[in-house]
């Protein structure tokens, strides 16, 4: 008995196999990229910095402002990163230094300073509960310095959040801008002062 094997069958069924392999690798890869930007110190985040600020050039306040967050609430439905654009304007009579980071809850900062469910309820224990974690940058304790920005000059910086989790909902944190007292370089410090305080909302949808 003789068994006839279609060969455009064939050819289908190793076509489909390796588009799922190269899926699967694609996928993979996708998820360490995006894992090692926000576990990884170093050269690679200051590469990703300079990229992302590439995307927010050209950004502007309206005047009179010196800081301002162009748009503060952005949405995704996957665990991208957010990138949220950051404007700060020299109002000084002279260059200074100035930084900035992401604050999260007082308590828990590497959760959002609050949470509301798709409903617009509080369910900041119910994302406890359910393991979801936030990564973002800068925070407190890597802070972003802009050193000796001129007297009437701005700069466009970014800020960036990752939710990682199946909660849907919007979470909160606060951007903290400050400016150096004083004029002089960050290796001799005179303090710093609040430059401006911002909510930004990030939506998992």
């Amino acid at each position: 008995m003789k068994i006839f094997k279609s060969k455009k069958g064939i050819e289908l069924t190793v076509s489909f196999m390796v588009k799922l392999i190269m899926a699967i690798v694609i996928f993979s890869f996708g998820i360490w990229f995006a894992t090692t930007i926000f576990s990884t110190g170093g050269e690679l985040t200051d590469k990703s910095f300079s990229d992302w600020d590439k995307q927010v050039a050209g950004l502007s306040c309206s005047p009179g402002q010196k800081v301002c967050i162009p748009r503060t609430t952005m949405e995704t439905d996957s665990e991208n990163g957010i990138v949220f654009g950051l404007v700060i304007k020299n109002v000084f009579d002279e260059e200074r230094n100035f930084r900035y980071w992401v604050e999260g809850h007082t308590n828990n900062p590497e959760q959002p300073s609050s949470f509301v469910d798709q409903g617009g309820n509080d369910a900041l224990a119910t994302l406890n509960t359910a393991g979801d974690t936030f990564n973002f940058i800068p925070d407190s304790t890597n802070f972003r310095l802009i050193e000796g920005l001129g007297s009437g000059k701005d700069v466009s910086m970014v800020v960036v959040i990752q939710h990682i989790g199946g909660t849907r909902g919007t979470a909160a944190f606060t951007v903290v801008v400050e400016a150096q007292a004083t004029s002089g370089g960050s290796s001799a410090p005179q303090g710093w002062m609040n430059y401006g305080k911002f909510k930004v909302y990030h939506r998992t949808i």
